[in-house]
Parts: structure tokens; C-alpha cells; sequence
């Protein structure tokens, strides 16, 4: 059975009943399409002007399809509150006083980072030794289905399915 369009204010509805510490929500009507947006907002002091005056600042745009259930909305609501949160948590986070993590990096000079090689990385570790299981664990059950194929797979004694 096809799914009824939610409209504009039946989604404004939905937003409406959320709430959330330090954030807002917008939805915006985008006339002629179908679908929203949906958008995080608050104040605070501009990154590169922390004692200054708190302006308003916007999260990015996320799109909220008419044909979504109420759950998809109020999904899509969480991780639009979150996005922006990491967001600002990634301009906040500095390491020897630099901003290291800043989200407004542009993506050219990212792949320029990756066309330098400068991977950090640790050697190869050993692989691990099986795990032990006790006499009593079981990896397939009653009906002879195997319940846990990576400890089956790290211990021989059990690899073969129960006599039948």
C-alpha cells in the first residue's frame, strides 16, 4: 500500500517535540520539491574569535523526504544534532595549540595530506594466539547451526557439527 506524503507541517510537527540542549532545529520548506531540509542552529562566539560576541551559527542541511516514517525524521533529527556537535567539538579540539581536527580543512588540501604519504601507523602486531574456550562452549546449536563462526574458527576442537 503506497505511503501517504507527510506534509511540510505534519514534519514541523515531529520536530517540534524534539529537544536538545545548545541546539535548534529549523525545517525549510523547498517550494516546488518534494522534500525538506532540515538545520541545527545556535549561538556561540565565532571560532576564530572565541571572546567575541555569540552569533548565530548554522549546521549543514539534511534532507527529510515527505515519504519518510516518524522515526526515519526523528533519526534524521539525532544525526543532524550530532553532526554539529562534532562539528563543533573538531573546531575546539586542538593539539600544540592548532586546530588539527577543524571540519572548514578543504577537501584539496586533505588529498594533498594523502599525496604526501605521511601515514602514521604502528608496525604489524603478531597474530593472536586462539582463544581457549572451556570444555562446556558450545558453537553450534540444538539443530546443528553454527552460533559463533569467529571462536569456531580460532579453535579446532570446535569445528565439526554435533553427531547427529
Amino acid at each position: 500500500m503506497p505511503q501517504d506524503l507527510r506534509s511540510f507541517e505534519e514534519t514541523q510537527k515531529i520536530i517540534d517535540e524534539i529537544e536538545f540542549p545548545w541546539r535548534a532545529l529549523k525545517l525549510i520548506n523547498i517550494d516546488g520539491h518534494h522534500g525538506y531540509l532540515l538545520q541545527v542552529y545556535y549561538y556561540e562566539p565565532d571560532i576564530n574569535d572565541p571572546k567575541g560576541t555569540p552569533k548565530l551559527q548554522k549546521g549543514r542541511k539534511f534532507y527529510v523526504s515527505p515519504f519518510m516514517t516518524e522515526s526515519e525524521v526523528v533519526e534524521t533529527a539525532f544525526l543532524a544534532i550530532s553532526r554539529s556537535m562534532m562539528h563543533q567539538t573538531k573546531e575546539h579540539f586542538t593539539y600544540m595549540r592548532r586546530r588539527v581536527r577543524s571540519p572548514h580543512f578543504g577537501i584539496g588540501a586533505v588529498i594533498g595530506l594523502c599525496d604526501e604519504d605521511c601515514f602514521d601507523s604502528r608496525m604489524p602486531l603478531e597474530a593472536p594466539a586462539p582463544i581457549a574456550l572451556p570444555q562446556e562452549a558450545k558453537c553450534y546449536s540444538e539443530s546443528g547451526e553454527c552460533i559463533n563462526s569467529l571462536i569456531c574458527n580460532m579453535n579446532d576442537k570446535c569445528m565439526s557439527k554435533p553427531e547427529s
